[in-house]
């Protein structure tokens, strides 16, 4: 008979096998084409992100190429160590059997069974923090010999560094922890040992890197992140509260989140064990930091991704009633469904949802046009002109890089959208000359076609001597149309951009 220790083994394998295979046959969103234009240019930081993504995309495509496998293979890879990470978590808190049921949960939940696919931050950033918490749990264990613990410690920070490194929510993790040292009167002792101190002194001489980069360049990450998340208050706070809570209930159901908040509740509690009341604590501040954040500003449904690491190991430690269990089966069920759902709408499209409202659209019709603009460009070059190749915002300008097939540089000039890392790289107003072209990439969202109907366009038309429209393509799958773009040539540059 197989135990639960090979069964858990064997299911996140299993679960991680598909995911790889999906990985491989999806075509890439804009984020991900996003990031991997970073990959061709590497740095210790980027305008949005640390450089971990960058990073894993880089060595996935020196193997791959610059495929779909490519891009996510080494994400996909530190999913699934995430996944190792949590289960042996929760080994360590409910035994076996513990590690069965947070596999079990893992494979089912659409947090990890369709966030674990695509090639973002929060790949490595769930990886290190998991391993981080590993770490800790295992450093303050009551039988830890100094040394032993000192190691642990020291993983720890190395585990903290590199998810810092990640994304900068990373630094919610040990700010909970020292937070959690604090609270618990058993623990409390772990602040006259050097291991804390190892801890954040390694994840802080990690972060060097990102942190110069970012005086270099006038602390732009941060000052866009901390805006991103806690700038000024906008709209109706409770409408982003009911929105980010109902984001909840979908990447983790609605069943499997109130039973993860209850084994939190109960782990919180002085009865508790001071192990459990550390992870509870950490869980419970990451949350209430995105709940926070909500109030004040629309926020995504993944951003507490990490709070669910230790609810899930807390979770896997509840024995509970039969009920419990039925419920729990219930969670599982409900939530392999939805992954279910969700990777068949990415294959298919399989369900009738417009094209407009399909998160798995965003990636339609990118092949296509990026094909359009390099018959334009080679159709250019063969009158001996050499176009400069731009978009209007940062998504598209991405994939038109990934989808040409001698992958170029393609600008995005940003015009009434938000700054991204393209306006840290040279732009068209650095590199333009005087005589220059530039096929232009735009929003077709209405019918006009003039250019006051597109300020960005209309900015740089005066600059150049004639402006043409090319043609209008449509973007979407399943018979229906996410959006359109218009393809402008502008020739022969006159005047100085602005």
């Amino acid at each position: 008979m197989v135990g639960p220790r090979r069964l858990a083994i064997s299911l996140v394998l299993a679960a991680g096998a598909i995911r790889l295979a999906l990985a491989a046959v999806i075509l890439p969103f804009p984020d991900e084409t996003y990031y991997w234009d970073w990959s061709r240019h590497l740095a210790p930081g980027y305008f949005d992100h640390p450089p971990m993504i960058a990073l894993a995309i880089r060595a996935g495509t020196m193997i791959f190429g610059a495929t779909p496998i490519g891009i996510r293979v080494v994400p996909v890879l530190l999913g699934i160590l995430a996944v190792f990470a949590a289960c042996v978590l929760a080994k360590h808190l409910g035994g076996e059997q513990g590690a069965l049921r947070a596999a079990i949960v893992l494979a089912c939940l659409p947090l990890a069974g369709a966030g674990l696919v695509l090639a973002t931050p929060d790949a490595p950033l769930l990886c290190f923090s998991a391993i981080a918490l590993v770490a800790v749990e295992r450093a303050v264990a009551e039988a830890m010999a100094p040394r032993d613990a000192l190691a642990w410690w020291a993983l720890a920070g190395l585990a903290c560094g590199a998810a810092m490194g990640s994304k900068y929510t990373g630094v919610l993790l040990p700010v909970g922890v020292l937070l959690a040292l604090a609270i618990v009167a058993p623990l409390r002792r772990q602040f006259a040992t050097p291991g804390p101190y190892l801890a954040v002194a390694i994840a802080s001489v990690m972060m060097i890197p990102v942190l110069r980069w970012n005086a270099q360049h006038d602390w732009i990450s941060f000052r866009f992140q901390l805006a991103h998340g806690l700038g000024a208050v906008r709209g109706t706070g409770l409408q982003r509260e009911v929105e980010f809570l109902g984001g909840q209930l979908g990447i983790v159901t609605p069943i499997l989140f109130v039973m993860f908040a209850i084994a939190v509740a109960r782990a919180l509690r002085t009865a508790a064990r001071p192990r459990e009341r550390l992870l509870a604590i950490v869980a419970t501040w990451m949350f209430a930091f995105f709940l926070y954040s909500a109030w004040r500003r629309p926020a995504e449904a993944n951003w507490p991704a990490l709070a669910y690491i230790p609810a899930i190991a807390l979770f896997a430690t509840v024995e509970g009633s039969v009920a419990w269990r039925r419920w729990g089966i219930a969670g599982c069920v409900l939530g392999a469904a939805l992954v279910v759902g969700t990777y068949a709408q990415a294959l298919g499209p399989v369900f009738p949802i417009p094209a407009r409202k399909d998160p798995m659209a965003r990636n339609a019709g990118f092949r296509k046009l990026g094909s359009r603009v390099a018959v334009i460009r080679d159709s250019l070059l063969l009158e001996r002109k050499s176009p400069f190749i731009a978009a209007q915002k940062y998504q598209d300008a991405s994939e038109l890089a990934y989808w040409m097939f001698d992958k170029p540089t393609v600008l995005s000039v940003n015009t009434g959208y938000r700054a991204n890392q393209y306006d840290l790289w040279p732009t068209l107003r650095d590199l333009a000359r005087p005589g220059s072209s530039l096929i232009l990439v735009g929003p077709a969202d209405g019918a006009d076609s003039a250019l006051a109907a597109n300020p960005g366009l209309s900015a740089l038309a005066p600059h150049y001597h004639q402006v043409s429209l090319l043609g209008v393509m449509e973007l979407g799958h399943g018979g229906t149309v996410r959006e359109r773009k218009r393809i402008w040539l502008l020739e022969t540059l006159t005047s100085p951009l602005p």
